[in-house]
This record gives C-alpha cells, structure tokens and sequence, in this order.
C-alpha cells in the first residue's frame, strides 16, 4: 500500500521506504495524507479510470467516430448488455484492454487520444491466443482477410459459452461469414442438422462433444432455465444429487432420471426434451455434474449431466 502512494506522488517517494523503521514511515505517510487533504486535486491526479468513467460518454447511443474514410463508426457500449458480459462479471476494467489510456483531460474535447493500440486478447488469453496461431481462421488471414478475435467474440458483450444453443452460437459465430446453405445439399436432413447439431461437431472432429438436454415445458410454453429446474425440486448445485440420487452411485441412471420427471409433473410442468450435439466448453461456473445412462446417440454410450443439462460424452 506505501509502495502504491509514493508511485502516485512520486516526489513523496523518498520518504518512504520499504526499509525504512516503523515509526518514521507512520510519520512520512502522515505527511502525504495531510497533503491529499490540503491538496484535493492530487486524488484525482492519482484515482485509476474506472469504467463508469469511460460509460459517461459511451453511453451515449449517438456516440461515433470518423475514420479516415470518412465512414462513421458506432462507438456506443450498452450498459445493461456489458453488465452480464464475461468481462465485466469478472470486474475486467476498460483500461485493462486499453492499456494506452492512463488517464483521462476533460479539458480536451475528448478526454484521451483518438488513436489508440489495438486490443491485444493475448494479454489474458494467451493460450487461446497460441491456439488461433495454428488455425484455418488465422491463416486465412495469408489470403487478405483480417479475422481477429472480436470478429466472432464481439468487443463487449461476450457472454459465456456453455448456456448457448446451437442456434445462438451459429449465429453469433459461424454465419456472420459462412452460408451453410450453399454447401450442404448432399447432407440428408440437412435442416434438422443446422438445428440440432453444431458446426465445429463436424468441421473440429476431434473436439470433444457432448449433449445440451433443453428442458421444454408444455404447460409455460418456454425452455426451463437451470435454476428453475433446481427451484422446482426444491434443491439447489449442491445437493442435486442428494435428491435424486437413491442409490448413492453419485450418478443419475435412468429410472432416476424419470423420477425427477415425475417431481417435475407433480408441481404441474410437464417437460418434453430439446437436445442438441454441442463441441465441448470448459465448464467454469457449474458446480454439479452428475451422470446419466441414456441411448440419445450411437456416438455416446456413458453421459454426465449437468443441470442446465449438458450430457457429455466421458470415455
């Protein structure tokens, strides 16, 4: 913490010191907080950018740039999608990705320079980063095309992954670019295929892979969300398996499963099943899996499950 004051009021630095005994430290940042308060203004020479600083102006819906071309370029972050982005959940500061912007003048017209350095993801993301090196996307980049990060990730409203549909990540990902329909009039059932499995099981085979069990309820007319599951057997991450669980294999097998079918019907929703094949995410957030025995596919003999549900293929 002294360390961090003097860096702030570097002329302060040499009276303190790491080495320096305890009492005369307890004195030399006695004089450097009788400054701040005499001083006001070097608080705010000193408080980091924090992103209500940045949403004060791009928050603003008409907020734009000119490029050189002469084209406008929307530079408007909404707030409330940003809010449940990755990065925000995960208290990401603007300044962390743009890292040239120290600080910001309110006596310029705009408060930092206008050219700033592109956004390096590998910063964080060093091993996707060393992944993309060695992919088709970033070697199409040889024939002209630029595809970077935030083409498929968007800027700042990345979401996690796992929760998306087949649908959802189809359109947030591959069709920006790719037409499916051009390619694929030799695939029988080719709709049911757009619709059910996702691109990357076929076009990254060696991706692990699992089932998204949706639950639909007939009565609501909606999907169920994990924690409306959970809510309606009166359970929660932790104890799912405790009430399921009869015969304590840490496992969900199949009469198990049409158990909870049944507590489902007797707090009237009635659930049919919606699945997807999904390539595999690493599930960070989920705090359960349990596993389930189920003939869904001939690709998968043993599942795991996890509320939500995903069913993943473990041998």
């Amino acid at each position: 913490m002294l360390r961090n004051c003097a860096n702030c009021l570097p002329e302060y630095y040499p009276l303190v010191t790491d080495d320096m005994p305890l009492f005369p430290r307890i004195a030399a940042v006695t004089l450097v907080v009788l400054a701040l308060l005499l001083y006001p203004p070097m608080i705010d020479q000193c408080r980091a950018v924090i992103n209500s600083d940045c949403l004060e102006c791009h928050g603003d819906e008409a907020l734009a740039r000119v490029e050189s071309e002469g084209m406008k370029v929307g530079i408007y972050v909404n707030q409330y999608k940003f809010k449940h982005s990755v990065h925000n959940i995960n208290s990401v500061m603007c300044t962390d990705c743009h890292a040239d912007i120290a600080e910001l003048d309110y006596d310029r017209e705009v408060p930092h320079s206008t050219e700033l350095a592109p956004v390096d993801c590998g910063t964080c993301h060093d091993e996707e980063t060393a992944a993309y090196k060695n992919s088709v996307h970033k070697k199409a980049g040889g024939k002209g095309i630029s595809i970077p990060c935030y083409a498929c990730h968007d800027y700042h409203y990345v979401r996690p992954l796992e929760g998306y549909t087949v649908t959802e990540r189809e359109n947030e990902f591959c069709l920006r670019c790719h037409d499916p329909n051009k390619f694929h009039d030799w695939l029988p059932q080719k709709e049911t295929h757009f619709d059910h499995v996702e691109c990357t099981v076929c076009h990254a085979p060696d991706a692990p892979r699992h089932i998204h069990l949706r639950f639909f309820d007939l009565v609501g007319n909606a999907f169920l969300e994990p924690d409306e599951i959970l809510a309606a057997l009166n359970s929660d991450h932790e104890n799912f398996l405790k009430v399921l669980d009869v015969n304590s294999n840490d496992r969900i097998d199949a009469d198990e499963f049409e158990k909870m079918v049944f507590m489902l019907r007797q707090r009237n929703i009635r659930v049919t099943f919606h699945g997807e094949l999904l390539s595999e995410m690493e599930m960070e957030t989920e705090k359960s899996i349990i596993s389930l025995k189920n003939k869904l596919s001939n690709l998968c003999n043993d599942f795991t499950i996890i509320p939500g549900f995903h069913l993943q293929n473990y041998k």
